[in-house]
């Protein structure tokens, strides 16, 4: 399970910088998880919380 979340936190991080994250819910789809954990991910990243994702 940690292993997972750990590759779900690694695609976020490659989808921010390369800016293709597409909408919050897009994104948690892709990952398999909700929303919710996306932000958590986010804020694992040290990114702001106000980090537009498209």
């Amino acid at each position: 399970m940690i292993l997972k979340a750990r590759d779900q936190v690694e695609t976020l991080h490659q989808q921010i910088e390369s800016r293709s994250t597409g909408t919050p819910a897009e994104l948690a789809q892709r990952l398999g998880v909700t929303a919710r954990t996306v932000r958590s991910y986010i804020s694992l990243l040290g990114k702001p919380s106000s980090l537009t994702l498209s």
